[in-house]
């Protein structure tokens, strides 16, 4: 089972184990960390891949490996899982396996010490630390030291630090090695003075740099007088750090400076009775501990004495009798039951309960149900339940009981002074779908001879389950989502979230998921009543129920039985009860002398007063006790006890949910439900009520379903069963139309398709004998059908992603017609968001699927709109609207702002300017019109990464509000002079490469282009003659990136190394890689509008000399370097230019 365990760091030791690669060009510093993990109180089995591998030996190599797989640093497993055991090859591991050491104890009495519980450290204090440890040139060293009065100190830990480790050459200026020698000594009270380090340090690190030495006292003499402070003991001990050699002058950096100082003690510690690993970790992988995952077999457990665990899944099989004693050893097993059992009985880690308080029988029938092999949903098998679960906090213990019995469908009871436990399971697993009564009643053995019934409401019946369990592979709560379509078309989509507790098959989630369906869907009624102790007694929890209710069936099929053989039954009131056709399969089911119920196929009756039956009862049936008829017509109900409570005067109350034995068949194989024909009263019922439910929903609703993915309108009718009725007849009528009758036995219809208009609906109930209630309950709706148009939009947000996109996103919408065939429609307004609307903005994305949630557009600054679309055409009401504000960005240029407005001097085709605003000139005659800008934008060669941005306010409006004049009135959505939003306007460029061939014309929005020059267009659209739209304003921005160029081109090669200049007078010429550009007549005025800044990095130039620049321009400039004295000279540099845009 899994653990992650950072919360049960029994030792942590980080940066104490620090080493350095000496002797080498280049010095780095390792540290290293530990960490000790409790994994488990108790034993446990340990690796799960070894488990399921049959390694047994835990000192193995094989072993140690397979655990590699099962530990997971930061959710990454150290060895992949396909890895030999024995030898895994270098690549297979996901981290280096010479900065990884791990080790592990399963919990046992006599636990092995691991290599981080070894030993418990503590910083010495002392003044010197930090202080540097000098050798001035001609002088003597400085020691530093520090002093171990601790007479229980084995070892003492040092580091020695260097700010910096290098020389600096005196000719070259280059940084190179440096050495120093370190020397430490040891002076005890004693007097002994030690050397025990003296070695030279070399090497160069550019960064502070350290190294740890490790002194083992007890190499050295006298560490066994270890007595503090008498003559001749040898603490308290010094320990001094010094430089053997001088610093090496002012170009040398290799100051030494006395570091930490640490005792260590060494207490070995092997944590009997806890199963705990340590890890030891490298920096160089992680900096701080990583999270640790341990995908572990766990606790071990009693099995039962004829039991095997299959470590292929957990699971137990057995053979032979159990017998009600376990094995010697304890095992591991996944099987919930045995772990229940464990909790338990278990003194240390559990409840402690003696054994002799706890039934194993009760537990050993509930573990075969368990682990029986099902289909896993993928392909496979799997134990029908098993527990994979971690307990690692204090819980009330009841709690941690009824988790693990959910698990397993069961539940604890106490009885006879022993807990024992009942399932939700089949009598008979072999046959699950058989049906067997644990005990019969029927209004003879039940007080006042009344059954209460009581049944849940459809509008609380969950109809989609998500199902949560934990995914071993990738560590994480994952979740299956379980349906009941046959509900959902019913009730709708009323969705549950379940926890499951210690679950890691999704499988067995899915099943859980199904499991809950059924019982929502299918055990929706409840009895109460009451009966005599000989029945009540007898009861226990999860027992089934054989009920023959005559008020339910509207016959007497059942009594008390007054003589009886072991072929012949003589009932009670023979004169009252209805017999069952002999061709009709009749039974009767009765209660033997052992308590058990047996059912008997009945052949034939004598006088009517005697069932005579086709083979023998085991046992005569008891006198008085009960009996039930059943017949293929009629069933007796078939309930499950669920409380049993006893009463001060004598009687108990039982409650029972209704049970069907296909269930199980149902859940697990997909089989359907037998269904019983159990007859109901025959009296005349009341109309059914309308009702509105108390959560506020409708009884009658218009709603929308889908039909082949196509929504349609339907009308919901709800309303209350009638207790007794066996159909009911619904009479509709719309409007005028000839009235349908329809007959069902569900307490709710649907009319589907509805349309638009006014239905009188009456309802009446039927009884068992086809007697209609004698009036309807009768109501009258008035239904919209499709022609309503879509909620408004809601939770419409705006998040920028780069620089030039924006993601907008909204709550998906409930209309059907729209999520199925209608559609997002965004649109784009320059204007605030004060003034915004939808009617002013242009188009963006007309055709976003109407599922969509969320959309990827250009940024533009100013304000987006949007609305639903319905499968229609209709628009909501109201749109909504989010602004966005661009900054101004610094790594780029405005090099043009073109606007076309007040005059719009370009080419119109069907457009006419009128007061500034270009609009079309007659939709009547024209529902589209166009404009052509009369400039093209030519930047007179080929750049990269234009970025033009649009820029249009426009609006649609209505040409006439005269009802006189618009064809169709029941079209036009609104009046006086309101704004339009069915039109529409758009901005169109076309691009080229040489200023001649253009590309096809595209929306423009906001994009960056690789071209030459640019052509502009626009076409204004209409789809009504009584709608025109107009622009105010029309134009566009274009914009070219800075950016910087350090090559050059020599001989027809791009360069970047450093140039060598000339002795020519006239300098040296450099020529871009890259173009920039510097503008022309129309971008920016004149060619040297936008020229570009040049900064040179002259190496090693003479004192007083200097650079001159000439002939800048966007394809390059030119240099001359010139001594103090103005002489020419070669001077070797570097450039770095600044413009604007990069030629292609």
């Amino acid at each position: 089972m899994p653990f992650e365990q950072d919360q049960n760091i029994v030792a942590s030791n980080f940066a104490n184990q620090n080493h350095a690669i000496i002797n080498s060009n280049k010095l780095k510093s390792i540290d290293h960390g530990t960490v000790v993990d409790i994994l488990a109180e108790g034993q446990i089995e340990g690796s799960a891949s070894a488990s399921k591998a049959g390694i047994t030996d835990k000192t193995s190599t094989a072993y140690k490996n397979a655990f590699l797989k099962d530990l997971f640093l930061n959710k990454t497993a150290v060895l992949q899982a396909d890895a030999d055991n024995t030898d895994p090859d270098d690549a297979e591991f996901n981290y280096p396996k010479d900065k990884i050491r791990f080790e592990f104890q399963d919990g046992t009495a006599n636990n092995t010490v691991l290599f981080a519980a070894e030993e418990q450290s503590f910083e010495i204090a002392t003044g010197d630390k930090g202080q540097e440890c000098t050798f001035p040139e001609g002088g003597s060293a400085t020691a530093r030291s520090a002093t171990i009065s601790r007479t229980d100190v084995d070892t003492v830990q040092i580091k020695v630090k260097f700010d910096q480790f290098f020389v600096i050459d005196r000719k070259k200026g280059n940084r190179k090695s440096t050495k120093v020698q370190v020397i430490i000594k040891v002076n005890p009270n004693n007097g002994s003075l030690t050397t025990i380090i003296n070695e030279e340090v070399k090497g160069k690190s550019f960064n502070p740099y350290s190294r740890d030495y490790g002194i083992d006292l007890r190499n050295i003499n006298g560490y066994n007088t270890n007595t503090s402070g008498e003559t001749g003991s040898f603490f308290p001990v010094v320990v001094s750090v010094e430089r053997g050699n001088d610093s090496g002058g002012s170009r040398t950096f290799n100051t030494m400076r006395l570091g930490e100082v640490r005792g260590i003690i060494r207490e070995p510690n092997n944590y009997p009775n806890i199963a705990y690993s340590a890890l030891r970790f490298s920096s160089e992988l992680f900096a701080n501990a990583p999270r640790r995952y341990f995908r572990l077999r766990g606790k071990l457990v009693k099995i039962p004495h004829n039991g095997t665990v299959d470590l292929t899944n957990g699971r137990i099989t057995y053979s032979g009798t159990f017998n009600g004693t376990f094995k010697t050893n304890k095992e591991w097993t996944s099987d919930p039951a045995w772990v229940l059992y464990d909790l338990l009985s278990d003194a240390t880690s559990g409840c402690g309960l003696p054994e002799s308080e706890l039934d194993p029988f009760t537990f050993y029938g509930v573990s075969t149900y368990c682990s029986a092999l099902v289909d896993d949903g993928n392909g496979g098998d799997e134990p029908r339940f098993s527990i994979n679960a971690n307990i690692n906090n204090r819980r009330d213990a009841m709690a941690v009981i009824r988790d693990i019995c959910s698990v397993m469908r069961a539940t604890p009871y106490y009885e006879e002074g022993t807990i024992k436990i009942v399932q939700d399971a089949p009598k008979d697993p072999s046959n699950p779908s058989a049906i067997n009564f644990d005990y019969v009643f029927n209004n003879a053995n039940v007080i006042g001879g009344d059954f209460l019934y009581s049944s849940s409401s459809s509008k609380t019946r969950f109809t989609v389950i998500n199902v949560s369990y934990f995914d071993l592979d990738t560590q994480e709560i994952d979740y299956v989502t379980v349906k009941d379509s046959t509900a959902q078309a019913k009730y709708g989509t009323q969705t549950k979230t379940l926890k499951t507790f210690g679950t890691t098959s999704r499988g067995q989630a899915q099943r859980v998921g199904k499991w809950f369906l059924h019982t929502q869907q299918n055990q929706t009624e409840t009895v109460v009543f009451e009966t005599n102790i000989a029945a009540g007694s007898v009861l226990r929890i999860g027992d089934i129920l054989g009920i023959a209710d005559r008020v339910k069936s509207s016959v007497r099929r059942g009594g008390v039985v007054k003589a009886a053989t072991v072929s012949k039954i003589t009932i009670d009131d023979s004169s009252q009860t209805n017999f069952p056709s002999i061709n009709d399969n009749p039974t009767i089911s009765c209660l033997l002398s052992d308590g058990s119920v047996e059912t008997k196929t009945i052949n034939s009756y004598t006088n009517n007063t005697e069932i005579n039956v086709d083979s023998n009862f085991s046992s005569a049936p008891v006198i008085n006790s009960p009996y039930i008829l059943e017949s293929g017509t009629v069933k007796a109900q078939a309930f499950k006890v669920v409380d049993i409570k006893e009463n001060t005067k004598k009687t108990y109350s039982i409650t029972a949910a209704n049970f069907n034995e296909g269930k199980y068949a149902a859940v697990e194989d997909g089989e359907l439900l037998p269904t019983k024909n159990i007859n109901i009263i025959t009296s005349i019922l009341p109309s059914p009520q309308i009702i509105d439910a108390a959560d506020g929903t409708k009884a009658i609703q218009e709603l929308i379903s889908l039909v082949n993915n196509r929504p349609v309108p339907k009308l919901f009718i709800d309303w209350e069963a009638v207790e007794g009725a066996s159909s009911y007849q619904l009479i509709y009528t719309k409007d005028d139309e000839n009235p349908v009758v329809v007959n069902t036995q569900q307490s709710e219809h649907e009319i589907l398709p509805s349309e638009a208009g006014e239905y009188f609906i009456q309802i009446y109930t039927f009884n068992s004998l086809g007697e209609r209630s004698k009036s309807p309950t009768e109501v009258t709706v008035t239904t919209a059908g499709l022609t309503d148009p879509p909620e408004d939009p809601t939770g419409f947000e705006l998040e920028p992603v780069g620089n030039s996109q924006v993601k907008l996103s909204w709550d998906k919408t409930e209309a059907l017609d729209v999520e199925f065939g209608g559609a997002c429609e965004i649109r784009h307004s320059p204007q605030a968001f004060a003034t915004a609307t939808f009617a002013n903005s242009n188009e963006l994305n007309t055709n976003i699927n109407g599922s969509t949630t969320e959309i990827i557009l250009p940024a533009l600054t100013g304000t987006y709109s949007l609305k639903f679309r319905d499968l229609g055409g209709r628009l909501s009401a109201n749109e909504a609207k989010v602004e966005l504000a661009l900054p101004e960005m610094s790594d780029e240029l405005l090099v043009l702002s073109q606007r076309e407005n007040p005059n719009f001097s370009g080419t119109k085709t069907n457009l006419t300017v009128t007061s500034n605003v270009l609009q079309l000139s007659d939709p009547s005659a024209n529902l589209t019109g166009s404009y052509e800008f009369n400039s093209v934008l030519d930047f007179d060669a080929v750049y990269q990464n234009i970025r033009l941005k649009r820029h249009i306010i426009s609006e649609g409006f209505n040409v006439s509000d005269q009802f006189d004049s618009i064809g169709d009135v029941d079209a036009r959505k609104n009046f006086d002079g309101a704004g339009s939003d069915r039109v529409k306007a758009t901005l169109q460029v076309q691009t080229s490469q040489d200023d001649s061939t253009f590309t096809t014309a595209q929306n423009l929005f906001n994009g960056s282009f690789r071209a030459r020059s640019f052509k502009f267009k626009s076409d204004l659209i209409s789809v009504d003659v009584n709608e025109n739209v107009k622009f105010s304003e029309l134009g566009f921005d274009a914009f070219l990136p800075s950016r910087t160029e350090n090559k050059y081109i020599s001989s027809g090669n791009v360069i970047s190394s450093p140039i060598q200049s000339t002795t020519s007078a006239s300098g040296k010429d450099i020529v871009f890689a890259n173009r920039f550009f510097t503008g022309n007549s129309v971008i920016g005025g004149s060619t040297t509008a936008f020229q570009p800044s040049i900064a040179i990095a002259p190496e090693d130039m003479p004192s007083g000399a200097r650079y001159e620049l000439s002939a800048i321009s966007g394809t390059g400039f030119t240099i001359v370097f010139k001594n103090s004295s103005n002489a020419v000279i070669d001077v070797k540099f570097t450039f770095q230019a600044l413009g604007y845009g990069k030629g292609a």
